[in-house]
């Protein structure tokens, strides 16, 4: 409100709309395959809404789609179709490879919510300083 409204001016130009053709990622659930598409979606640190994700970054997707790297500081997730949901019990497991290459970087987590925010990492887990934790 500091500035004056009649003499502000912007230009905007070169408008393009399209859609990316990005690679799925795919996951083992229960002995099938399932296919989650790569719509990267923000996830907010609390309901809150505090944002902690670098939008400039996107995961990368590779090994047929097997693989998923993130570079910066992505808080991003990917939605499973309804279909595909499954239930998190005390009995199930979660097992995969993880690489953690330098610079080190602060958190390192993979959540399991049905929300769109990750509380205090619940349901997550989780690497950081050089110590991989199960938090739930």
């Amino acid at each position: 409100n500091d500035v004056n409204k009649y003499a502000a001016r912007s230009t905007w130009s070169n408008f393009r709309l399209y859609e990316t053709a990005r690679d799925p990622f795919l996951m083992n659930v229960f002995g099938n395959d399932i296919t989650i598409p790569n719509v990267q979606n923000h996830l907010a640190y609390t309901n809150q809404r505090f944002d902690q994700d670098s939008r400039q970054q996107i995961l990368s997707i590779a090994d047929s789609g097997r693989s998923i790297t993130a570079t910066g500081n992505n808080w991003k997730y990917l939605d499973i179709a309804a279909d595909d949901v499954f239930n998190v019990t005390k009995t199930t497991v979660l097992k995969y490879e993880f690489d953690l290459s330098s610079p080190i970087g602060e958190q390192h987590a993979i959540c399991m919510l049905n929300k769109d925010y990750c509380e205090y990492l619940r349901l997550c887990v989780s690497a950081s300083s050089f110590v991989l934790t199960r938090i739930i």
